[in-house]
C-alpha cells in the first residue's frame, strides 16, 4: 500500500504535467508518484511545488479549462492501429470525446484539475467509503479536490446536489448530481469491471509462470514509475480485490493474501463483486417511463461503454451456461445478469446491445485505457504485446447476440416450469423464480425484435453457429436435432423398458431426487451433441431411453445404438443404471465394455475400476456425462484396446486381433445398428420419427461408408448369418442387403 503522502504528491505531479512543465520537471515530480521515490522529496521542495502549481492555475481565467482538449479523432488515430468496423471507429471517437471532457473538469473553487487526479480505481475506492474527507456525504459522480477539499461534481463542475437523485439497491445507495454525472458514474462502473477482469487474468498468468514465488517479503511492492495512475498495481502479496473497499462492495479495505490465490475459492468472491457492479449499473441505466431527460433520451455515448468494455462479454459468457443447477446455486448473480439485460432491452437507446451481434474482442487493455487514460499498472504492462501491436483494443469477427444466447436458458427454464410441483422449499422457489425471470425476459425481447431471437452466430471467439464448410445434410440434421434431440414421450418406459420392474416398485421418491432429475433433463435439452438422441417419460423423469449414433472413423460409424437408463431410488448418491439393447437379441457383444447381456462397463457407473476422479460424484456427475462417456470412450476406433490386457500389447498378433475385432464390429453395426432398425421399425413408437429422419438424411453417407469398409473388410460381402442375424444361416452380402433395405424404405 502506498502512503497517503505519496498519493498526494502523485496528484500534484499530475497537475504540473498538465501545465506542460519541462521534461526534467515532469520526470522529477513523476518520481514522487511512486512509493519508492515519494518519500525522498524534501518538504520544502514539495511546498514550493504546490504553491507554484496553484499559482499557475489561478493565473488562468477562472472559466477556462486546464488545456485545450485534443481532437478526439486525431487521438484515436494515434492510439489505435489496424482497421475497425465503422461503428467501432465511431464508438472510439465518441468515447474519447467523453473522456477528454471529463478529464478537463476543474475544481469549482480553486480551479485545480480534477479529471487528471482521479483514476477509476481511486474514485471507486474513495466513493465506497461513503463520505468525503470533509465529512460530507458524497455522490457517485463527485470528487474531493486535493488542494482545497471542495466537493465538485465531475459532470457539471458545480457543487453536487445531494439527495435529489437517489436509488437504493441491495448493495448500497446511489446518489448522483446531474445527467452528466450519471453518465460518468456508469463509465466508472463499467471501466472498474474491466480492471478487475484484467487484474484476474494478470494474476493467474503470473502465478502460472511463477508457482513457487507467490509469497515474497512484505517489502516487495508494485513497480510504479513515471506520470500516471498506479492504484491498480499488484504487489506479490496483494489480492486482485485490493482496490475494492468497504461494506458497500462486500469487502473490507486492505485485504491481502499471504499465499497464492486459490481461484476455486474466489469464485464466490468474483460472483459477488460482479453482481454488485451489475446492480449498480442497473440502478444508473435510463428508464423510459421516468421523466428525466437522461431517462427519455440518454446520450449516445452510453452505448459505447458497453460496446467497448468487457461487461457485456462477461454477461454473454454467463448466458452460455447450460447448467440450470449452476444458475440456481449462483442465483444472486444471475438475477443481476437478467436485470441488466432487461434494462438494456427495455430502452430504445440500448436495445440493440441485446438484440444485435457483438464484436468479439480479441485483445483489450480495458475501457479506461481505451478512453485515453495513462494507466501505469502491472496488468497493463503485462498485456503489452499480446495483441497485433500496442493498440488498446483488437477486434476479430462477431459473436452471438445476448438474445440468441438466452435461448438455451429459455428452453431449460420451460422444462423446469412445466414441473413446478417438484420444486418446494426456499431453494426450489428460488429456482422457479429464476426460470420465470428468464422466460419473461425472453418474451420482452421477442416483443422488441422477434426476428433477432433465433440468430446465433459466432465468427470470432464464440461457440455458437454453423461450422464453416459444413454440408447441407449436417445443417438439416443439426436443425432437427436442436428441436427434437430431447423430447418427452408417453411411450417411455413402455413394456420393453429393461428397468420396468424397478420403476414400478419405486412409488415414493426421496426428497430432492426428482428436482435433480428435472434439472438434469433441462440441461440435456441444450447440451446434447447431434450424435445423441434422448426420450424421457412424460410421467417419470427417472425413466430415460437413448440412441447414440456411432462416431465417424470407428467400426460403429452411422449405426444407432440404444440404451435404457433408470435413476435408482438413491439417485444421485448412486449412479444411474444403464442397459445396452443393441445386441442382436443377446447374440453379440458390440464392445469389450458392452456385453451381449446388456451390461455396460464404465467407471462412471461403478461397473468398472478406475481412478477416483473417474468415479460417480453425487454433486457433480450427471446422466449427460454418462452418455458422452459412452460415445467417446466406448464407441472408439480401436475397440479391442478397451480390453485391459490388450491396451499395451503391440505384437503382430495383437495388431491382427485388433483388426479382426474391428472388422467383425463393422458387420455387427450393419446388421444390428442399421438393417435391424430399417426392417423391424414401422415408423411408430418412441424412435419412429427419429429413425426415419436420420436415415432419410444420412442414407447416402451411410452407404458410402459401408462400401468403403467392404473394400478392405471382405467378410462384409460373405457374412455367414441369416437375415435374422442367427448363427448358422447362409452366406450373404450384408452391404448389398443394406442397400436393398434402404431402397425399399425409399431412402435412396
Amino acid at each position: 500500500m502506498k502512503s497517503s503522502h505519496g498519493d498526494e504528491d502523485a496528484q500534484f505531479a499530475k497537475g504540473m504535467a498538465s501545465l506542460e512543465l519541462s521534461k526534467r520537471q515532469q520526470e522529477d515530480f513523476g518520481d514522487q508518484g511512486s512509493h519508492k521515490h515519494g518519500r525522498r522529496r524534501s518538504q520544502t521542495h514539495q511546498a514550493e511545488s504546490r504553491e507554484g502549481w496553484k499559482a499557475g492555475i489561478l493565473h488562468r481565467s477562472r472559466s477556462s479549462r486546464v488545456r485545450n482538449p485534443p481532437d478526439a479523432a486525431t487521438t484515436a488515430n494515434i492510439l489505435f492501429t489496424g482497421d475497425f468496423p465503422k461503428n467501432v471507429e465511431n464508438d472510439i471517437v465518441s468515447l474519447k470525446r467523453f473522456y477528454t471532457k471529463y478529464r478537463s473538469t476543474v475544481c469549482r473553487k480553486c480551479r485545480a484539475p480534477l479529471g487528471t487526479q482521479v483514476s477509476v480505481a481511486r474514485h471507486i475506492k474513495q466513493w465506497s467509503f461513503g463520505k468525503s474527507s470533509n465529512g460530507s456525504m458524497k455522490s457517485v459522480c463527485s470528487t474531493t479536490c486535493s488542494a482545497c477539499s471542495a466537493l465538485t461534481c465531475l459532470g457539471c463542475g458545480k457543487k453536487p446536489r445531494l439527495g435529489i437523485n437517489v436509488k437504493k439497491t441491495e448493495h448500497g445507495i446511489l446518489d448522483w448530481c446531474c445527467s452528466e454525472g450519471r453518465l460518468i458514474a456508469i463509465w466508472f462502473m463499467v471501466a472498474r469491471y474491466d480492471e478487475i477482469h484484467l487484474q484476474m487474468e494478470f494474476t493467474a498468468a503470473r502465478n502460472s509462470r511463477h508457482p513457487n514465488t507467490n509469497q515474497p517479503s512484505r517489502d516487495s511492492k508494485a513497480i510504479t514509475k513515471g506520470v500516471g495512475y498506479a492504484e491498480n498495481d499488484l504487489s506479490w502479496d496483494e489480492t486482485p480485490w485490493e482496490p475494492i473497499y468497504d461494506d458497500v462492495w462486500g469487502l473490507r479495505g486492505g485485504a491481502t493474501a499471504t499465499k497464492a490465490i486459490d481461484f476455486k475459492q474466489t469464485d464466490s468472491m468474483t460472483d459477488k463483486v460482479l453482481g454488485q457492479i451489475l446492480f449498480f449499473v442497473c440502478a444508473l441505466l435510463p428508464v423510459l417511463t421516468e421523466a428525466a431527460t437522461f431517462d427519455r433520451d440518454p446520450p449516445l455515448t452510453l452505448r459505447t461503454f458497453f460496446q467497448l468494455g468487457l461487461l457485456l462479454d462477461r454477461v454473454a459468457e454467463l448466458l452460455r451456461n447450460d447448467s440450470i443447477s449452476d444458475l440456481s446455486e449462483r442465483s444472486s448473480l444471475y438475477f443481476a445478469v437478467l436485470e441488466l439485460v432487461r434494462k438494456l432491452a427495455g430502452h430504445p437507446a440500448t436495445s440493440t446491445l441485446v438484440t444485435a451481434e457483438r464484436h468479439y474482442k480479441k485483445y483489450t487493455k480495458g475501457l479506461e485505457v481505451i478512453s485515453g487514460a495513462e494507466v501505469q499498472t502491472a496488468w497493463v504492462r503485462f498485456t503489452r504485446g499480446k495483441g497485433a501491436g500496442q493498440e488498446p483494443l483488437s477486434i476479430s469477427g462477431t459473436s452471438s447476440s445476448l438474445a440468441s444466447l438466452l435461448q438455451s436458458l429459455v428452453k431449460q427454464s420451460s422444462i423446469i416450469l412445466s414441473n413446478p410441483q417438484e420444486f418446494g422449499g426456499r431453494s426450489g422457489q428460488k429456482t422457479l423464480d429464476l426460470c420465470t425471470e428468464v422466460c419473461v425476459l425472453d418474451a420482452t425481447i421477442m416483443s422488441i425484435a422477434p426476428e433477432d431471437k433465433g440468430k446465433n452466430k459466432d465468427n470470432g471467439g464464440g461457440k455458437a453457429g454453423t461450422r464453416p464448410g459444413s454440408d447441407a445434410v449436417a445443417d438439416k440434421w443439426t436443425a432437427w436435432h436442436k428441436e427434437h434431440g430431447l423430447e418427452q414421450a408417453d411411450e417411455v418406459p413402455g413394456e420393453y423398458f429393461h428397468h420396468l420392474r424397478e420403476l414400478r416398485n419405486l412409488r415414493q421418491s426421496p426428497r430432492g431426487r426428482v428436482p435433480r432429475l428435472i434439472k438434469e433433463i433441462a440441461e440435456i435439452s441444450t447440451g446434447l451433441p447431434p450424435g445423441i438422441i434422448v426420450r424421457v417419460s412424460t410421467e417419470r423423469p427417472d425413466a430415460i431411453k437413448c440412441l447414440i449414433i456411432g462416431p465417424d472413423d470407428t467400426p460403429y460409424a452411422g449405426g444407432l445404438f440404444e440404451f435404457d437408463i433408470f435413476a435408482p431410488a438413491n439417485y444421485p448418491n448412486e449412479p444411474p443404471k444403464v442397459h445396452f439393447l443393441t445386441t442382436g437379441g443377446g447374440e453379440v457383444s458390440m464392445n469389450p465394455n458392452l456385453y451381449n447381456n446388456g451390461h455396460v462397463c464404465l467407471s462412471l457407473l461403478g461397473t468398472w475400476e478406475g481412478p477416483p476422479e473417474s468415479k460417480w460424484q453425487a454433486q457433480k456427475s450427471t446422466i449427460l456425462q454418462v452418455l458422452l462417456s459412452i460415445q467417446s470412450m466406448i464407441l472408439v476406433s480401436d475397440p479391442w484396446r478397451n480390453e485391459p490386457l490388450a491396451q499395451t500389447d503391440t505384437s503382430e498378433l495383437a495388431l491382427k486381433n485388433a483388426r479382426d475385432y474391428a472388422d467383425e464390429r463393422q458387420a455387427y453395426t450393419i446388421l444390428f445398428a442399421m438393417i435391424a432398425w430399417l426392417r423391424h421399425r414401422d415408423g411408430e413408437g418412441v424412435w419412429g420419427e427419429a429413425v426415419d429422419v436420420y436415415f432419410r438424411l444420412h442414407a447416402g453417407r451411410i452407404l458410402r461408408t459401408v462400401t468403403e469398409w467392404a473394400r478392405r473388410n471382405r467378410r462384409l460381402r460373405r457374412f455367414w448369418r441369416d437375415e435374422r442375424g442367427d448363427v448358422g444361416g447362409r452366406q450373404c452380402d450384408i452391404v448389398e442387403r443394406l442397400e436393398m433395405t434402404l431402397a425399399a424404405r425409399g431412402y435412396i
